[in-house]
C-alpha cells in the first residue's frame, strides 16, 4: 500500500488534496445562505449559499473522477436522478403550454434560473454521498460539519448578546458586520445567523445540525471520541442550537422540533418501559399483556404530558418576546365560522398564515389544472395572478406580491405544493419515493448498526421527519443542509452495507 501511495503521480496527489479541502469547505460553509460573494454570481434569487464556490471545483474535479472509476451511480440516487429527467421533460413541455411572461421575466429563462438552483442541489447530494466512502471520511465529514455549526451557533450567540431594544434600531456598526457574512440586514428582534431570515435559520437547524447531533447523543457516538459519562460535545452543541432555535422565533421550526421530540418519545417510550418493568419485576416472567403494556403506557402519558408543559412554557415565553406569537395568542375565533368566507382561510387568517394558505391554494390550483408532469420547474408564478382565491386579494402582502410584484417572483411558499404544481404527480411521486427509500435506508442503519452508522441513520431519520413541516415553509432547492445529510446518509449505506452487521 506504501509502494501504491508513493508511486501516485504528484499532480495526482494534489488534486486529491484541492478534492479534500473544497468539500471541508462546503461542509464549514453551509450556514451562509446568502454570501455576498455567491450573490455576485447569483443575483436573481436570495438563495446564494457560499458553499456554491466550493461545490464548483467539486463537480469539476471530484464527480468526474468517480464517475470514470466506478462508471455508476449510489443506487439510492436513481429516483432522484429519474425526478431530474421529468423536471427536464416537463420544463421543455412547458414552452408549449399557455403561460406568458410576466414580473419581468420569461418561461424560458425562469426554468433556466429553477433548473441551476436544482442542478447545484444534486450536485452537493452527489459529493456528498460519494466521496465519504469510508467510515474515516465519513467521521471526518462529521467534525468539519461540527466545526460550521459550531461557528453558526457562536455568531448566533453573539447577535442574542446584541438584540436591541423593543424600540431600538439596529446599530449601525453590527449592520456592517452582518453585511459581510449575507445580503440582508439583521432584523431588531429575531436572529438569523449567516442566513437569510429567521426561518432559513430555523430549517438549518431542524434539518441538519439538531438531528446530527441528537442523533450523536440517543446512539452513544461521538465524533470527536470524547464523553464524560453521558456528557458529550453533541449534547452540549444540541442543547446551544435549542436555544438559538428558539430566538430565531422560527415557530414552523418549532413545529418540526416538537413533532420530532414527539416521536422520539413514542420510540424510546418502549425502551423506558422495559427497564421500568424489569426493575419492577414483571417483564419476561408475565405473560399478561396488560403488565407488559402498562408500563410503556404510564412512561408515554408522563412523557407527553411532560412535551406540552414545555410547548406551553415556549409558547408562552415567546409571546412575551415576539409580537406575533403575543398576537396570535390574543386572536379572536368567534367569526371564524360564521362568516360568508371559507372557514379555513378566515381561521389562517386569524392565525396570522393566511397569505402562506393564498400561495398553497393557488399553487395546488395549478397542479389541478395540469395535474401529470405540472408546469415546469418555477413557473408556478406565472399563473397565481388568475390561480390565487379572491380572499387573497385581501391580504396586502398578496397584493404587494402577487398583483404588484414588489417582493419579486411570486412561489407557492411550499416544497410539495411546487413538486406537485410543477412536476405534477410523477415527479412528486419520484420525489417522495426517494425521500422513502432514503427513510428505509436510515432505519436499516439504526437496526443493524452501532456507532458511527447508527448516529447517521438516525441523524437522516430525524432530518427527514423534520423536512415533513419544513417542506410547508421552504419551497427552495438550493439550501444546502438536506442535500448534505441526504448525502452522508447514502454514503453510509453504502459503506456499511459493504460490511454487513457493525459492531
Amino acid at each position: 500500500m506504501q509502494a501504491v501511495a508513493e508511486s501516485r503521480p504528484p499532480h495526482r496527489s494534489a488534486i486529491d488534496t484541492a478534492i479534500k479541502v473544497l468539500w471541508f469547505a462546503l461542509l464549514v460553509s453551509i450556514p451562509f445562505t446568502s454570501h455576498p460573494l455567491t450573490a455576485e454570481l447569483i443575483r436573481w434569487s436570495p438563495v446564494s449559499p457560499l458553499a456554491v464556490l466550493p461545490l464548483i471545483g467539486l463537480v469539476l474535479l471530484w464527480l468526474p473522477q468517480y464517475l470514470s472509476r466506478t462508471r455508476s451511480v449510489p443506487k439510492l440516487s436513481i429516483p432522484l436522478l429519474a425526478f431530474v429527467l421529468v423536471v427536464i421533460v416537463a420544463s421543455l413541455v412547458a414552452q408549449f403550454l399557455p403561460i406568458y411572461p410576466a414580473f419581468n421575466q420569461t418561461v424560458f429563462g425562469r426554468e433556466l434560473r429553477s433548473m441551476l438552483t436544482l442542478g447545484a442541489g444534486v450536485a452537493v447530494y452527489l459529493v456528498a454521498s460519494t466521496w465519504p466512502g469510508s467510515s474515516s471520511r465519513l467521521k471526518i465529514s462529521l467534525r468539519w460539519l461540527y466545526i460550521g455549526g459550531i461557528l453558526l451557533l457562536l455568531y448566533s450567540s453573539f447577535q442574542i448578546a446584541t438584540l436591541p431594544g423593543i424600540d431600538d434600531p439596529v446599530p449601525e456598526p453590527l449592520i456592517r458586520l452582518h453585511r459581510f457574512f449575507t445580503v440582508r440586514d439583521p432584523l431588531r428582534a429575531r436572529i438569523t445567523g449567516f442566513a437569510y431570515e429567521p426561518s432559513w435559520l430555523g430549517n438549518q437547524l431542524v434539518t441538519l445540525y439538531i438531528p446530527l447531533w441528537l442523533g450523536a447523543v440517543i446512539s452513544g457516538y461521538s465524533a470527536f471520541s470524547r464523553r464524560s459519562g453521558w456528557i458529550s460535545l453533541e449534547m452540549l452543541l444540541a442543547l446551544w442550537a435549542l436555544v438559538i432555535l428558539f430566538f430565531s422565533f422560527a415557530r414552523l421550526a418549532w413545529i418540526s422540533l416538537f413533532l420530532i421530540v414527539g416521536v422520539l418519545l413514542i420510540a424510546g417510550s418502549g425502551r423506558v418501559a422495559e427497564r421500568v418493568a424489569e426493575r419492577f419485576g414483571f417483564n419476561e416472567r408475565s405473560r399478561k399483556d396488560t403488565q407488559r403494556v402498562l408500563p410503556r403506557i404510564v412512561i408515554l402519558a408522563i412523557g407527553t404530558l411532560g412535551l406540552l408543559v414545555v410547548i406551553a412554557a415556549v409558547v408562552f415565553a415567546a409571546s412575551i418576546l415576539d409580537e406575533r406569537v403575543a398576537r396570535i395568542l390574543e386572536t379572536d375565533l368567534s367569526n371564524v365560522f360564521s362568516g360568508r368566507d371559507p372557514w379555513p382561510y378566515l381561521l389562517a387568517n386569524a392565525l396570522r398564515s393566511g397569505e402562506r394558505l393564498m400561495y398553497w391554494t393557488s399553487g395546488l390550483r395549478v397542479f389541478s389544472t395540469y395535474p401529470v408532469i405540472g408546469v415546469g420547474l418555477g413557473n408556478t408564478g406565472f399563473l397565481m395572478t388568475e390561480t390565487m382565491p379572491a380572499f387573497g386579494y385581501r391580504l396586502p402582502e398578496i397584493i404587494q406580491a402577487v398583483h404588484l410584484g414588489e417582493f419579486g417572483f411570486p412561489n407557492p411558499k411550499s416544497l410539495w405544493v411546487r413538486l406537485l404544481a410543477e412536476t405534477g404527480i410523477v415527479g412528486f411521486t419520484l420525489f417522495v419515493t426517494w425521500l422513502i427509500l432514503l427513510g428505509v435506508a436510515a432505519a436499516r442503519l439504526v437496526r443493524t448498526h452501532k456507532g458511527l452508522a447508527r448516529a447517521i441513520g438516525l441523524a437522516a431519520l430525524l432530518a427527514l421527519l423534520a423536512q415533513i413541516t419544513e417542506g410547508f415553509s421552504l419551497d427552495t432547492f438550493g439550501l444546502p443542509h438536506l442535500w448534505v445529510m441526504l448525502g452522508l446518509l447514502t454514503a453510509a449505506s453504502q459503506v456499511y452495507s459493504a460490511r454487513g452487521r457493525s459492531a
